[in-house]
C-alpha cells in the first residue's frame, strides 16, 4: 500500500470516528430536550429512570428506630399517609404508569424524640412513599414501603436517606416534596403544611380552571431541577395556607396541608366530588 493509500485509509477511519462522536453528541442533545417536556409515563416508555438525582443510602430504618424514642408515633403517620395514598388509588387519582407501579406518592414531617440527642441528626425528618410503589398494595413501613429522608441537597441534587434494605429509594417526587415541606418559600407566613400528597389525574388548564387552583405555566420532567423550579415559582405566587391544592402543568395536582384532618377536608370536599362528577358525565 502507498503513501496516498494510507493517508486515504486514515482519513476515512478519522472520518468515521468523528462522525460517530458527532452522531452520539447529537442524539445526547435530543434525549435531553426531550427529558425536559416527558410526562413521567413518558419519560419511562423512553426508558427514562424514574429517579433523576442522586441516592446515597446511609442506613437501614431499623437501624434509625433505634435511636428513637417515638417509633409509635412515626408507625402512626406512615398508617395515615398509606390510607391517603390508596384512596388515591381507588378514585384513579394515580394511575398505573408504564412501568406498571403507581403514578403518585406523598411525604409527611416527622419530629424524632432522639436516644442521644448530640447526634447531629435533623430536627425534623421527612417521611416520604418509596420509589415505585406497587399497585392495590397498602403501603408499610416494616416492609420497606416508606423511605425516611435525612436530607435533599439541591444544590448537588442528592437525597441522603434511610431504608429497609438497598433495594428502595425516595419517591422520583422527593425533591418537590422536600420543597413544599421542608424549604423557607419567602411569601408564605408562619403557617407551613406537613403533609404533601400527589397525584396525576388532574394536571391540566381546563381542569385548574374548574377547580379555580393555580397551574404552573411551563411543562416540565419530573424529578428534574426544572420541574423544582416551575413548583418554587407556583407556591411563591399562590402561598399557603390560603392555597391548599396546586397543578404542575402536565404532571400532576398537589395537596397541601399542616394536618390529616385538612387533608380529608380538601379531599371529601373538593377532589373526591369533582372526580366522581366527571365520572358521571363520561
Amino acid at each position: 500500500m502507498d503513501l496516498k493509500n494510507i493517508l486515504l485509509f486514515i482519513f476515512v477511519i478519522c472520518f468515521i470516528i468523528f462522525y460517530v462522536i458527532y452522531l452520539t453528541i447529537l442524539v445526547k442533545r435530543k434525549r435531553k430536550e426531550m427529558k425536559k417536556n416527558l410526562s413521567e409515563d413518558e419519560s419511562l416508555k423512553e426508558g427514562f429512570p424514574r429517579v433523576k438525582y442522586e441516592t446515597k443510602r446511609i442506613g437501614s430504618v431499623d437501624g434509625f428506630l433505634e435511636k428513637i424514642n417515638n417509633v409509635e408515633e412515626l408507625k402512626g403517620l406512615c398508617s395515615q399517609l398509606s390510607e391517603y395514598l390508596f384512596l388515591f388509588e381507588k378514585y384513579k387519582l394515580a394511575p398505573i404508569l408504564a412501568d406498571e407501579k403507581v403514578g403518585g406518592n406523598g411525604g409527611v414531617l416527622f419530629t424524632p424524640k432522639y436516644k442521644d440527642k448530640n447526634n447531629g441528626l435533623p430536627e425534623r425528618l421527612l417521611i416520604v412513599s418509596k420509589s415505585g410503589k406497587e399497585p392495590y398494595k397498602p403501603l408499610k413501613l416494616d416492609e420497606g414501603d416508606f423511605v425516611i429522608v435525612r436530607d435533599f441537597d439541591f444544590n448537588r441534587w442528592s437525597a441522603c436517606y434511610y431504608s429497609k434494605d438497598i433495594t428502595q429509594k425516595p419517591t422520583s417526587d422527593c425533591p418537590l416534596i422536600e420543597l413544599s415541606l421542608r424549604t423557607e418559600i419567602k411569601s408564605w407566613n408562619k403557617e407551613t403544611p406537613i403533609i404533601c400528597l400527589h397525584g396525576h389525574l388532574i394536571n391540566n388548564e381546563k381542569q385548574a380552571e374548574e377547580l379555580n387552583i393555580p397551574i404552573s405555566k411551563t411543562e416540565t420532567m419530573c424529578s428534574t431541577r426544572e420541574d423544582y423550579n416551575e413548583l418554587k415559582i407556583l407556591l411563591n405566587d399562590y402561598p399557603f395556607p390560603k392555597n391548599q391544592l396546586y397543578i404542575r402543568k402536565h404532571h400532576g395536582f398537589w395537596l397541601l396541608a399542616d394536618s390529616f384532618e385538612k387533608t380529608s377536608n380538601v379531599l371529601e370536599n373538593t377532589i373526591i366530588p369533582y372526580v366522581s362528577d366527571k365520572k358521571k358525565e363520561i
